[in-house]
């Protein structure tokens, strides 16, 4: 074969690869990984939207929140600002602790377990208004209730000394505490912590949760027709929140310090955070 030929033939395989790099080029770029599409929703109970949530929060004298996630999710997502706290796969064993006369609204991340909760309330004859997904509710516009951990340094609350405990309410010993656990159905656990402290310290396996601070605007949301616990980890949130409720008008059993509880040889309900892979999100 002649140079002059060997040049041609290369000029040739030159001019038809290029159209072709070309076209490499410029192809379209791969589709993106398709999401896992939602979770189907599956319940009797209706899923509610934010009018029709907002609607229930206007009317708190007649309304009560059941939160069925952990405390850690709420530390991260956000919740309601006052809800009974259930773990899911706990309800059941825990109706007595559970107000009758009270329309229920369900609470979980995307409503999965809140609906799942809501039709096992309404097989019970309880008065179930409808289930909530928050993170659905914060999309269409709702206000999440979020708490900030605050930094360790400011969050290490210690206990007063025994003089130092300035209120009227009871402080009560294990002896106490495990006879009014005794009859759950007479029973409100009002737990005025932060969600981050109960992960990290533990408390009482069903309790209303309602922020030291905020007790006063939201008695709307508390049931008069129970005795009344209020919880805290030492002698002090605990002490103020009964006194306060006490002068309301509501049946003020006593103050639980959860730390003393346990260091007596009571129980905590201790709710451990499952790694992130395994962590629940409906």
């Amino acid at each position: 074969m002649t140079m002059r030929k060997l040049l041609t033939y290369a000029t040739m395989a030159i001019l038809l690869a290029a159209p072709l790099a070309r076209a490499a080029d410029t192809a379209a770029p791969a589709p993106a990984a398709a999401q896992p599409p939602a979770a189907e929703y599956k319940y009797k109970t209706p899923k509610l939207k934010r009018a029709e949530i907002d609607a229930l929060l206007a009317k708190p004298e007649g309304l009560l929140v059941i939160d069925v996630r952990r405390p850690d999710e709420l530390t991260k997502i956000g919740g309601l600002p006052v809800y009974l706290s259930v773990q899911a796969k706990d309800l059941e064993s825990s109706l007595s602790y559970i107000p009758k006369d009270r329309s229920i609204v369900t609470v979980s991340n995307h409503a999965g377990r809140a609906g799942a909760a809501a039709d096992l309330l309404a097989s019970h004859g309880f008065k179930v208004a409808g289930a909530i997904g928050v993170e659905n509710y914060e999309e269409e516009g709702g206000t999440l209730t979020k708490i900030a951990t605050p930094a360790p340094a400011a969050s290490a609350a210690q206990p007063p000394a025994a003089d130092e405990y300035k209120y009227k309410t009871t402080r009560l010993k294990r002896a106490e505490i495990d006879a009014l656990l005794a009859k759950p159905e007479n029973l409100l656990v009002i737990d005025v912590r932060r969600p981050d402290e109960i992960t990290k310290t533990g408390g009482l396996p069903v309790y209303l949760s309602i922020q030291a601070n905020d007790v006063e605007k939201n008695l709307a949301y508390i049931p008069k027709d129970r005795v009344i616990v209020t919880v805290a980890n030492h002698f002090g949130r605990n002490g103020a929140a009964g006194d306060l409720l006490a002068s309301h008008g509501f049946k003020v059993a006593g103050a639980i310090a959860a730390e003393y509880y346990e260091a007596e040889g009571g129980t905590l309900t201790k709710i451990v955070p499952p790694a992130p892979a395994a962590a629940a999100v409906r």
